[in-house]
């Protein structure tokens, strides 16, 4: 599924909003669904609301509502598409919300036993749930693991009850919940190395001939049963390598924490806790885990700040990072960050602005004429980050007022150097403004 546009008539600061969220003509995918699609704009003017309605529209398709009740007026809906083509379209998801209260579906089509996964969720906040899933593994613990058959069959009984799950949206739901049925396959992993361990040991105590046969059995389903924390240090380790940690794929079962929550060392092999990541590692790890491992074929991807705490230069690769976990899924990202816009196309931007006249909230057109990708005048991609700053974000200054104060300074060295007839004050004087041109990043011609 994948939303070509969205309608919102009356709610909150909208009024008579319609977002066009498709491919522009002139492009080769012209009147497919964007792929991926940013949200900009000042704070208040409704990036994260947008968000939310896009997950509430979405979340109520999945739950139990009667579609009887008269519908009111419609303050917002979308209209989703199945397949990448018009050809393939067929059916639209239309929903509405009555302002505040009530969720009111018109047309409850989502064939939700074709979809495994519909919605994925990432709040602003995504980082707060740290702390919950630190405290949920570290407290489920050794115990859990006791007896690897009854496990093992807990296992099952619960990613088959999980496997009903459509969406997981991380600013409301367990994370408990969350975390068991996107970790299953480690969790079992991790429980199958365990019960050969106790076997092998156990056979060895006794002085068993059986140890050997163990052995030989042990490494057989190692061949046959991929470590999936190896996977998972091949999607994380290119990014949080730059951080100098990695992921642990390997455990000993030493402690009880041996069998929690993803493990992370250092190059040097020395673990580090969870309450001791960086809020970066966090950001990424508690991101790309779930749009890796989650069966994410025609999903809604929705994260809020994805540029939280991740320095410039992890800024300008974590969009396509993202995308490339999920290749066949549509993303919704909202940022402040002129380095996460950059990684768009102009058409796949939406920039929402005050009409402080009309009261209301408004998209900031990037095109003259029609919508054809000749005629927009803003490319992102092509500027640099001063310009994007000043082009797209309206930042009026270049600079701050002592850059300025010091730019008139260099003005005036500039005139002096000019004027001067004597070689050596001459010289003096261009040493003086050398430096100051180095320090305001400036290119002496």
């Amino acid at each position: 599924m994948k939303i070509r546009d969205i309608h919102i008539n009356e709610f909150q600061q909208f009024k008579d909003l319609h977002l066009d969220l498709t491919y522009p003509s002139g492009h080769e995918k012209a009147g497919q669904t964007l792929n991926k699609v940013c949200f900009i704009g000042q704070s208040g003017t409704g990036k994260t609301t947008i968000l939310k309605i896009i997950k509430d529209i979405i979340f109520s398709s999945l739950i139990d509502v009667t579609s009887q009740r008269k519908i009111p007026k419609k303050a917002y809906y979308i209209n989703a598409q199945y397949g990448d083509s018009l050809d393939e379209m067929g059916k639209f998801l239309e929903h509405s919300i009555d302002n505040v209260k009530n969720y009111f579906i018109r047309k409850n089509i989502l064939p939700i036993e074709e979809q495994t996964n519909v919605l994925l969720y990432f709040p602003a906040e995504i980082l707060d749930i740290n702390k919950k899933i630190e405290n949920q593994f570290s407290s489920s613990g050794f115990d859990l693991f006791a007896t690897d058959n009854e496990v093992i069959e807990k296992i099952k009984i619960e990613k088959e009850r999980l496997s009903t799950k459509h969406s997981f949206d991380f600013s409301s739901d367990n994370p408990t919940e969350i975390w068991n049925s996107i970790l299953f396959d480690s969790r079992e992993y991790m429980v199958n190395e365990l019960s050969f361990s106790q076997k092998i040991s156990k056979a060895l105590v006794k002085n068993s001939g059986k140890a050997n046969e163990l052995v030989n059995e042990f490494k057989k389903w190692q061949k046959e049963n991929q470590n999936p924390f190896k996977v998972l240090a091949e999607v994380l380790n290119p990014i949080i390598e730059r951080f100098n940690i990695r992921v642990k794929d390997d455990f000993d079962f030493d402690k009880a924490e041996d069998l929690d929550f993803i493990k992370l060392e250092t190059i040097h092999k020395a673990v580090v806790p969870a309450s001791k990541w960086s809020t970066g590692t966090k950001q990424i790890v508690l991101t790309a885990i779930p749009i890796y491992k989650l069966d994410t074929t025609n999903t809604v991807i929705l994260i809020d700040e994805p540029e939280r705490s991740l320095y410039p230069d992890i800024q300008n690769e974590i969009i396509n990072y993202y995308t490339k976990l999920a290749p066949t899924a549509q993303f919704f990202f909202a940022t402040h960050s002129p380095i996460i816009a950059s990684s768009f196309e102009p058409w796949e931007i939406v920039e929402l602005k005050f009409d402080y006249k009309k009261g209301k909230v408004f998209q900031e057109k990037y095109f003259d004429g029609k919508r054809h990708i000749d005629n927009y005048f803003i490319n992102p991609q092509y500027l640099r980050w001063d310009s994007i700053l000043t082009k797209v974000f309206d930042l009026k200054e270049k600079g701050n007022e002592k850059r300025i104060e010091k730019l008139m300074e260099l003005a005036a060295l500039g005139k002096k150097i000019e004027k001067e007839k004597d070689k050596s004050k001459k010289a003096e004087i261009y040493k003086e403004y050398k430096k100051l041109s180095e320090l305001l990043d400036w290119e002496i011609k």
